[in-house]
């Protein structure tokens, strides 16, 4: 219950945990002032609104298939939560300090608005746009080939043949001594480098990452490469493959781009 309430109202000012402190602070503070005021409105429908929270919990812990207390399924109480605790405010004879305990509550959410205002780019599944950025320059001459040892972890094939509306073949690595790879979304040949014609392959290499990992390298303006993998590893040190450009992409899916330029003498 906890970690949902911190997901639902507070999830997008963890990047600065002063703010998301005096956030909760503030919350717990309306809390008090409307018991303390002894407001029938606040008490009626803050009752309402545990009843009904109450009763997500239950039905999300009798079904399997769907997931009914997921934050992502649960905005609809944010507006009702804070028309609650707007309760705080209809003291007019004391009316400064519950509108000053409502801006301490206001401040995690605007904090991070202002954050997804910042680099909302960020914060999405991942940096799609500068990955197209990269690719348009040799659109037409290029092949993606995803080196992910990882097999849980995600790609942008979806997003990549949207953008490109299916213009660049796209493969996945399945074997290593000989390489071996095969076409997306479902090859079943197995192919080889020479099988490749195009000039150009981008190797993509890719990660998960938590808002906190996000977090971090947004506040200490450091953006960590990843190691090469298998097949960015073997072309580096190819004298058939130079690499032309290399980049780090960041959101929830991390991505390490390797763009080589076949150099046949």
């Amino acid at each position: 219950m906890i970690r949902w309430v911190y997901r639902l109202l507070y999830h997008a000012s963890i990047l600065d945990p002063f703010f998301l402190f005096l956030s909760l602070v503030g919350t717990l503070g309306l809390i008090v002032i409307i018991f303390k005021q002894k407001n029938t409105f606040g008490l009626i429908y803050g009752s309402i609104i545990i009843f009904n929270i109450a009763l997500i919990w239950f039905f999300d812990h009798l079904t399997v298939s769907f997931e009914i207390a997921n934050p992502s399924y649960s905005i609809w109480v944010l507006p009702v939560f804070f028309l609650y605790l707007s309760a705080s405010l209809a003291d007019k004879k004391n009316s400064f300090c519950p509108w000053l305990v409502a801006l301490c509550t206001l401040s995690g959410p605007l904090s991070g608005d202002y954050q997804m205002m910042v680099h909302g780019s960020i914060f999405t599944h991942g940096p799609y746009n500068q990955l197209e950025a990269m690719l348009q320059k040799y659109e037409g001459d290029i092949s993606v080939i995803y080196d992910k040892e990882d097999t849980a972890k995600g790609m942008p094939y979806y997003a990549l043949y949207y953008l490109f509306k299916g213009n660049i073949p796209q493969y996945e690595v399945i074997g290593y001594a000989p390489l071996r790879f095969k076409s997306l979304p479902k090859g079943e040949k197995e192919l080889e480098l020479a099988n490749l014609s195009r000039k150009y392959i981008a190797v993509i290499q890719t990660q998960n990452q938590t808002a906190f990992e996000l977090q971090s390298q947004i506040k200490e303006h450091k953006i960590l490469s990843m190691q090469p993998q298998k097949l960015a590893d073997e072309l580096l040190s190819s004298a058939n493959w130079k690499l032309k450009e290399r980049e780090t992409l960041i959101a929830f899916l991390k991505l390490e781009v390797f763009i080589f330029e076949r150099h046949e003498e």
